[in-house]
């Protein structure tokens, strides 16, 4: 703004009073705002809230940026502060020449403000080419500041509960948080152990000052959808793995990731395209979804489908996800993503090993302690561990995961025998169960990845699952979809 006015004329004719009172009058009018921002800021870091809310002015998100349109000659952008339930939201269009294909709006023709705002919508959205273009989607700010793009409202059902109450399936969000906190805490546990064990202080880990998110903890997120659960779960400070079928679903998710990555500071590695069983591997199918429910996919390949009710969206591949994260004990992702991980492990793995290699060159023999109490995971022999053991736990990735897939849920269990039965397998998994999928089946595969099923009742009372008959006495019960939990041997603690 102010390079713009260098070249101007200065204004003339003012006295010496007049323009120390126009000064002063700034000088308050700036305190003011910045009071005013400070205030806001702290408001919204105290409250830990990080639901979608209502938007600021719109100023904050249009400016007269050409990018879009000397990019899409002969369309322009339409976007406007539109009401969202009970939220208000940015709506954005892209409308053809005339406006012909836009619904009629109060909404002005503008641009955007942010340079990275407009470099994301380039570059995630609207890339050329881009394996969808969407039309529009809806664009919303959090409490935390942070953004999530999605669909506009009327159109699909996560959309319109984000724009009601800023979240989606709250209760299981927190869960998931709540797990990772809890092998976050247990991690660094290990790791002071370790190095108490060899005489060295664990307050060196800080004092060295490694990224503290790099700790082989991690949300695994198979069915990400636009991002309801995977954006707050990263912007809290974990990376994210994510794998989403719909390719309108996936810009929309990389829209998001692009604009919250400063703020993030953590990983989010994304992989399209859907995921099935060994078997399924390499079929050639579609994905369908209804206008009211546009996000929403469901995988066909060759059944038919009520073409009143659902529309064609894309061509898919299928794959098994130990095809896509490759690696016969798939300790970590990194050989199939360009996340950067090494292979040879987390930030904090790395320094403690090297700190107690240099005690064991230097003669020092471990001393063994007893894991805290609250750590019950079957992943040691005892409840004293020797380094060695210590040490593998550390190398390994420490994973949450949540399996949410429009009824394909079993199939993904069945492509993903090194991913759930080797070393790095997640120790909880948020599973939905439809009626119509086979619990019992599906409860088989998971017990021989050594993980046990604990399921809701309409009492609201959560119960595990101790065999088949278990299995098909609850789904017997069940009338609507569901999520489960699935819980490595050993973790229980992390289930509800």
């Amino acid at each position: 703004m102010a390079s713009a006015r260098n070249g101007a004329p200065r204004a003339s004719g003012w006295s010496v009073g007049a323009k120390t009172i126009l000064v002063a009058a700034v000088a308050i009018a700036a305190v003011v705002v910045i009071w005013s921002v400070r205030f806001d800021s702290a408001a919204a870091a105290g409250s830990g809230d990080t639901r979608a809310t209502k938007t600021t002015d719109s100023k904050q998100l249009f400016t007269g940026v050409n990018a879009l349109e000397e990019q899409w000659p002969g369309y322009y952008v339409k976007s406007c502060t539109m009401k969202a339930g009970k939220r208000q939201a940015i709506a954005i269009e892209m409308c053809p020449p005339g406006g012909r294909g836009c619904p009629p709006s109060k909404c002005s023709r503008a641009h955007y403000e942010a340079a990275r705002v407009d470099a994301c919508l380039r570059t995630s959205v609207w890339e050329t080419p881009a394996p969808v273009r969407l039309r529009a989607f809806s664009l919303y700010r959090t409490v935390g500041n942070w953004y999530l793009a999605a669909y506009p409202e009327a159109k699909d059902l996560v959309s319109k509960q984000l724009s009601e109450s800023g979240a989606w399936e709250s209760d299981d969000m927190e869960l998931m948080r709540r797990a990772l906190l809890r092998l976050r805490q247990d991690v660094r546990s290990v790791a002071n152990m370790l190095l108490r064990g060899y005489g060295v202080d664990p307050g060196v880990i800080d004092t060295l000052r490694i990224d503290p998110k790099d700790d082989g903890v991690e949300f695994v997120d198979v069915g990400v959808n636009v991002g309801a659960m995977a954006i707050p779960i990263w912007m809290s400070g974990f990376p994210v793995r994510g794998f989403e079928a719909m390719p309108a679903n996936v810009q929309l998710i990389r829209m998001s990731r692009c604009l919250n990555m400063n703020a993030a500071q953590a990983p989010f590695v994304l992989t399209p395209g859907p995921l099935a069983s060994l078997t399924q591997h390499g079929t050639e199918c579609k994905i369908i979804s209804s206008d009211t429910n546009i996000g929403d996919g469901v995988i066909v390949c060759g059944e038919p489908f009520d073409t009143n009710i659902y529309v064609p969206r894309a061509n898919l591949t299928l794959r098994a996800l130990d095809s896509v994260v490759e690696g016969t004990n798939n300790a970590d992702l990194s050989a199939a993503d360009s996340s950067g991980d090494p292979l040879g492990g987390s930030a904090l793995f790395r320094l403690v090993k090297q700190l107690t290699t240099d005690r064991r060159r230097e003669k020092v023999t471990y001393q063994p302690a007893t894991l805290p109490n609250s750590m019950t995971w079957a992943d040691f022999s005892s409840s004293a561990p020797d380094s060695d053991e210590l040490l593998s736990f550390l190398h390994s990735r420490h994973r949450v995961m949540k399996i949410d897939v429009e009824g394909q849920e079993l199939n993904v269990v069945k492509g993903a025998h090194r991913f759930l039965g080797g070393v790095g397998s997640p120790h909880f998994i948020l599973c939905e169960v439809w009626p119509s999928l086979d619990g019992v089946a599906l409860s088989k595969w998971m017990r021989r990845y050594r993980y046990r099923m604990k399921v809701p009742y309409t009492n609201g009372t959560w119960v595990w699952m101790e065999s088949d008959d278990d299995v098909r006495s609850w789904q017997a019960q069940q009338k609507i979809l569901v999520n489960v939990h699935f819980v490595r041997r050993g973790a229980e603690v992390l289930a509800i």
